[in-house]
């Protein structure tokens, strides 16, 4: 609204007012108004020069001029020299710093962006129009956002940019070049406003009218930022962002696996009540018992390119579309991947946990082999730090044990290896199955001569040579034992049964290891080799010579044997007769 001085040709003759000048004045302000702001904003005289007026008021957006406003009877006085240039609004625009218009109440409010009479000059058409843009009335802009499901997305925080700094408020108010000011800069811009949306996705904000702005949304976990350039120009102009899908997963370990949940976000702010995103410690399973471990899934989705999706700090997993519908395996180092249950792209639905997958812990394959030709033992008991995980059976068959990544102890138990087993050190170090291999040393097997009760050294005695698998002491106590008052030796002496290749020393009874441990026992036709040494035994020294031994190839491993015995007593397998030779006398 312009307050233009008029009638100037019944002005006093000692006033060169051109009543033209001011008419023309006005005209350009209108024009660069329509310029500018479209027919967002009307330009008119305070007294038009058709009919008697008070005051004919820029409209506000869906109110006609003059609305609420009380009819004057008598134009206003003409000042003398006047061009004021107001700024006048409706509610539910607002005037920062603006001013009541007397008569109307609380509906219209004004400011001055210009007067001639205290500057004592014209105004510059570019300094009006600048302070015209920074003194545009504010008003309510709502933006709304919603998931593709139409899901409201609540926490959101929107904030309204210029996208440069806001004009120059030099000249104005006190108010207004307190309020421009005051704006603080974001990202290069100065904020006009910010609000952060409510339960129901919507936030509203005061803004600027008819000048350009940018629209950011953005939220920490649960959006991406995305923006938009808008000039408002209508109170509760609505712009609608959709908001990439977010779904919120959680892991938690019961015996040997992994669950994992998912559930929407805003599952655990309700049950806080809080704006965080929270375990579930109060929620309760469907027998009302208060679920406990639940926490934020520290894997990723996999996807069938080959692609990945990693949660975050809150197992969040922020996608365009919903992850769990085109996913095909969730990953956690450590555990077996599984495929995603398409049941849990429901979640949205059902405002409760929903069980996705279940991950496995890793599998290794325990087995324990004879250390001489690597046959496998039958009917050998696995364990994994102190728990069964199941038995060989009669073939030998691998175990499989689940076992979690990290230091474990695997043991096997046989009665050929009786009280203690064979321990091993078993590291876990990724999900894929393993192979562990437990070896039966050599060691645990004696060689006995036993003969009979007060035999000596003469010539003619006898003795039977014998290998024996397990204790000792409870195999004289067995049934098939030697009697008590039988005369038994640990014996000395040479394995020789395979041509071209060393001896094989036995010392105290037992394979000296110290000299055959590097030994290659298995050939190149397959066949045990220290099965196939037996059948040659040679005593080192003493009077008791071997003078009869079985003859042929062993296609079966001897530790294998000596285990299939085990089964029903201590076993022990003959392999020659000793005699007391002659000395050979010198001549």
């Amino acid at each position: 609204v312009v307050e233009s001085c008029r009638d100037c040709a019944s002005h006093d003759f000692t006033l060169r007012h051109d009543e033209n000048a001011y008419i023309a004045r006005f005209l350009q302000l209108k024009d660069a108004v329509q310029r500018n702001y479209s027919s967002a904003a009307a330009t008119e005289l305070l007294v038009p020069s058709s009919a008697p007026s008070a005051c004919s008021r820029s409209p506000a957006p869906r109110r006609n001029p003059g609305d609420d406003l009380p009819p004057r009877r008598q134009p206003p006085a003409t000042r003398i020299g006047s061009f004021e240039i107001y700024l006048c609004c409706a509610k539910p625009l607002a005037l920062r710093g603006g001013q009541a218009v007397p008569g109307t109440g609380p509906v219209w409010s004004y400011c001055c962006v210009f007067s001639k009479l205290q500057a004592r000059s014209w105004p510059a058409l570019d300094g009006v129009m600048a302070r015209l843009a920074a003194a545009m009335p504010w008003g309510p802009l709502q933006a709304n956002i919603h998931t593709e499901y139409e899901l409201p997305v609540p926490g959101v925080r929107v904030t309204a940019l210029y996208p440069r700094p806001p004009p120059c408020m030099d000249g104005g108010t006190s108010q207004q070049v307190m309020a421009a000011r005051q704006e603080q800069r974001y990202g290069g811009h100065a904020v006009a406003a910010e609000a952060e949306t409510d339960s129901e996705g919507a936030a509203v904000l005061m803004v600027p009218f008819f000048v350009p702005l940018v629209l950011q949304v953005h939220h920490e976990l649960l959006m991406e930022p995305q923006e938009r350039q808008l000039v408002a120009n209508e109170p509760y102009t609505s712009l609608a962002f959709v908001a990439e899908t977010v779904v919120q997963i959680w892991q938690v370990e019961k015996a040997k696996e992994l669950i994992i949940y998912c559930s929407s976000p805003r599952v655990a702010r309700s049950l806080h009540g809080c704006e965080g995103f929270l375990p579930f410690p109060t929620l309760q399973d469907q027998g009302g018992e208060p679920r406990h471990g639940y926490i934020p899934f520290q894997g990723q989705l996999q996807f069938e390119s080959g692609d990945v999706l990693q949660a975050n700090s809150q197992g969040c997993i922020r996608w365009s579309r919903d992850p769990l519908l085109e996913a095909e395996l969730v990953t956690l180092p450590g555990w077996r991947s599984a495929r995603i249950s398409r049941e849990a792209a429901r979640h949205y639905a059902t405002g409760r946990l929903v069980e996705v997958c279940r991950l496995a812990v890793s599998v290794a394959q325990v087995q324990l082999t004879a250390r001489c030709c690597g046959a496998p033992l039958p009917d050998v008991q696995i364990y994994v730090d102190g728990e069964h995980c199941g038995g060989s059976g009669m073939l030998g068959s691998c175990v499989p044990c689940g076992v979690k990544c990290g230091d474990h102890s695997a043991q096997a138990m046989h009665p050929l290896v009786l009280p203690d087993g064979i321990f091993a050190p078993l590291r876990i170090d990724s999900s894929a199955t393993v192979g562990v291999q437990l070896e039966f040393p050599l060691e645990r097997l004696h060689f006995v001569c036993v003969s009979r009760p007060g035999a000596c050294s003469d010539v003619g005695s006898t003795a039977e040579l014998y290998l024996v698998g397990g204790d000792l002491a409870q195999w004289r106590c067995s049934q098939n034992a030697p009697g008590l008052d039988a005369e038994v030796w640990l014996w000395d002496g040479q394995l020789c049964g395979v041509a071209g290749e060393p001896p094989i020393e036995v010392k105290a009874g037992v394979v000296d290891w110290d000299r055959n441990g590097q030994r290659t026992w298995v050939t190149p036709s397959e066949v045990c080799s220290f099965a196939n040494s037996l059948s040659l035994p040679i005593s080192s020294h003493g009077p008791w010579q071997v003078t009869l031994h079985p003859l042929g190839k062993q296609r079966e491993c001897t530790v294998v044997q000596l285990a299939r015995l085990a089964l029903s007593a201590t076993p022990a397998l003959w392999l020659g007769q000793l005699s007391v030779l002659p000395v050979p006398r010198s001549v």
